[in-house]
C-alpha cells in the first residue's frame, strides 16, 4: 500500500535538452506554478501541460528530459522524479 506524499510547499521543474550535458538554452523548460506544471496537493498529482501551439513550433525530433520536485525549505532539497527520452513526431491525423 502506498501513501501519497504531501506536496504542499513544493515546486516542480522540467527541462528537455538535446543531451543531458547540452549547454543552454533548454529545448523546453517548464516550471510550477504557472509555467506549464501544476501541483495539486489535494489529489496528489503533478500535471504537465504544453500547448499545441508550442509543440507545433518544435524544431527538434528527440532529446532527454527530467522532472524534479523542489522543496520550499530554506536550503531546497531537489528530488528527481522522472527522467527519460523524448521523441517528437509530426502530426499524422489531421
Amino acid at each position: 500500500y502506498y501513501t501519497p506524499s504531501n506536496l504542499s510547499g513544493y515546486t516542480a521543474r522540467m527541462m528537455v535538452r538535446a543531451t543531458a550535458d547540452a549547454a543552454d538554452p533548454a529545448l523546453v523548460s517548464l516550471t510550477s506554478p504557472s509555467g506549464g506544471i501544476a501541483i495539486d496537493n489535494t489529489v496528489k498529482t503533478i500535471t504537465i501541460t504544453i500547448a499545441a501551439t508550442a509543440t507545433a513550433a518544435y524544431t527538434f525530433s528527440e532529446g532527454v528530459y527530467d522532472l524534479e520536485l523542489v522543496s520550499g525549505d530554506a536550503t531546497p532539497v531537489v528530488t528527481l522524479l522522472l527522467a527519460g527520452n523524448v521523441f517528437v513526431t509530426d502530426e499524422v491525423t489531421k
